[in-house]
């Protein structure tokens, strides 16, 4: 009998001890065979969010998001096995402040000894910025290198609403706020080409200065090379401003070369990094990322106009990690242009209740403008990269009025009201001088007793200061900086240490929980989901405008940047 009984005590043990294993590997990797290549197909992991959605990995979505693509090469940069990382491009769609930060990282691989090589079939001007951080970028023989300078465009529908008689009917909070100019002007304004150009000049020397330095050329040689492109492979390489012309296998085979072994490939989405199992319990910081257009109700994936911020969804996130006391603090990771102002207003209450809990740290990601920076100020602290596009304090509101196209169709609209504004903003009639002037004194007053105030009590400024950094006028990072609308230039690094310094966390092991936890998603979402910032500018102006037809007020940024 007791010896049975020493064999259920044995047995019970063991299945606990192996319990106890499992439950502490999570997320951990195994330690890989030495001599690995980690191979990052950048196409599948540049969004920010995650799938955690089984269905999705079904169909082929990719895994990982923004944030995994980062840890995992932190993890190859301790990791003994691995002597090499070869980033593949083959989209060139990417955003300059997510390079920014991928750049701080790949800096890190080189520091620790690990060679980088980037490997692509065609690459532009801001694929070609990322491969300024690599010891070498090589392209496919009959590939082409776009360096040839950066633009923006903007489109203007005004001369096509004209023919359709459709009057485009706007108020802004200042010259800087001109969302609406795609559809009330026929060009750009001053203000808008000033902000314009002032982002492209800055883009355009961080790109000269990255290539001179890794080139080892003069500036004036790279300005003078870039307005020579682009290029083919072939000539580029002539040119000295690519280090190999090499089919993928031949690269496989460069890299064995200068690793002076034959490396096996790993996928970055089946590698976690060296980190050690643990059974002691880790302080848990929530991370809550805010990506897309800002609107009311669940998030949600419009088919036209991409991700959408819910602010149902995005305040309950917050009322989790308020609520739940195991959650030293929350990072906020924002990438929207923002939206409809209510709904930026609703999330603002429940960051500012959350920042009375404990702390709440902003990462801005590609842009964190209008609503996007609304919902970021009553944080206890806000990072930006130097090339987020944030700020755009101010709000626009109107209608289409659509009664020259009702008669060019011979359609009557008759309306029977009670009440002078009755019909205000209603698409059937254009609207009269007095209907103008209260639709500016509304956004007026939602512009400074709303907007302006919250950002002057969030960031401890005075109002005037705010007004004039505000009027609509987008900033990048590094303007905003001084302006202190953001308080440190970083990405989800610096975000994580200063909020695990305001959490009195630093130096422990950190769990990140991501609120809300990802979930099966419906099959029109996995058809349409696209970060806000892809498709062209002509479908997203039209998209827009139908988004637009919804009264409401406005906290949208007035433009998107694509480089290519």
């Amino acid at each position: 009998m007791k010896k049975w009984l020493v064999l259920l005590v044995l047995w019970t043990l063991a299945l606990a001890a192996a319990s106890l294993h499992l439950l502490s590997q999570g997320s951990v990797a195994r330690p890989l065979a030495a001599g690995k290549l980690l191979v990052v197909p950048l196409a599948q992991v540049m969004d920010e969010l995650p799938s955690g959605d089984p269905i999705a990995a079904l169909l082929g979505e990719r895994a990982l998001g923004f944030r995994d693509l980062l840890e995992r090469l932190d993890g190859a940069a301790i990791d003994p096995d691995v002597k090499a990382v070869l980033l593949e491009v083959d989209r060139d769609s990417m955003g300059w402040a997510k390079v920014e930060e991928l750049r701080a990282h790949v800096a890190k691989l080189r520091a620790a000894n690990r060679r980088v090589y980037l490997y692509a079939t065609g690459l532009g001007d801001v694929a070609y910025y990322l491969s300024t951080s690599c010891d070498k970028l090589l392209v496919a023989p009959t590939g082409w290198v776009g360096l040839d300078g950066l633009m923006a465009q903007v489109f203007f529908l005004r001369g096509a609403l004209d023919k359709l008689g459709i009057v485009p009917e706007f108020e802004h909070t200042g010259a800087y706020k001109n969302a609406p100019d795609s559809y009330t002007r026929s060009g750009m304004s001053a203000e808008q080409r000033l902000v314009l150009g002032t982002i492209l000049d800055q883009r355009y020397e961080e790109l000269v200065a990255a290539v001179a330095k890794q080139r080892k050329l003069a500036p004036e040689a790279v300005r003078a090379a870039i307005d020579q492109g682009p290029y083919t492979a072939r000539r580029a390489h002539e040119l000295g401003l690519v280090d190999g012309l090499l089919y993928e296998d031949q690269a496989r085979d460069l890299i064995d070369r200068d690793a002076g072994r034959t490396l096996a490939e790993v996928d970055l989405v089946d590698y976690q990094g060296p980190w050690a199992p643990t059974l002691i319990a880790r302080k848990q910081v929530a991370l809550i990322y805010a990506v897309g257009t800002i609107t009311s109700g669940r998030s949600r994936v419009d088919p036209f106009d991409g991700p959408q911020v819910g602010a149902e969804t995005l305040i309950q996130a917050l009322k989790t990690a308020r609520e739940d006391k195991a959650i030293r603090g929350v990072l906020l990771r924002i990438d929207s242009p923002g939206g409809d102002a209510l709904a930026s207003d609703l999330i603002w209450r429940e960051v500012a209740l959350t920042v009375k809990e404990k702390p709440v740290v902003v990462s801005m990601s590609e842009v964190a403008a209008s609503g996007g920076y609304y919902i970021a100020s009553a944080a206890s602290e806000i990072v930006a990269q130097p090339a987020t596009l944030t700020g755009s304090i101010g709000a626009f509101a109107g209608h289409f009025g659509l009664d020259g196209l009702y008669q060019k169709l011979g359609v009557n609209v008759e309306t029977v009201k009670r009440g002078r504004y009755a019909d205000f903003l209603e698409t059937s009639h254009v609207m009269s001088g007095e209907e103008r002037d209260k639709l500016a004194a509304l956004l007026w007053e939602f512009y400074h007793d709303d907007f302006v105030a919250k950002v002057a009590e969030g960031r401890k400024l005075d109002p005037a200061a705010v007004d004039a950094a505000g009027r609509g006028r987008v900033w990048t990072g590094a303007e905003a900086k001084p302006l202190h609308l953001v308080d440190r230039l970083g990405g989800f690094d610096e975000a994580m240490a200063a909020l695990s310094d305001r959490a009195g966390v630093s130096g422990q092991g950190i769990e990140v929980v991501v609120l809300p936890r990802p979930g099966f998603k419906s099959l029109r979402e996995l058809l349409t989901r696209r970060p806000w910032s892809t498709g062209s500018l002509e479908l997203e102006a039209l998209a827009r405008a139908r988004s637009l037809a919804r009264p409401a007020v406005y906290a949208l940024m007035p433009f998107r940047l694509e480089f290519h």
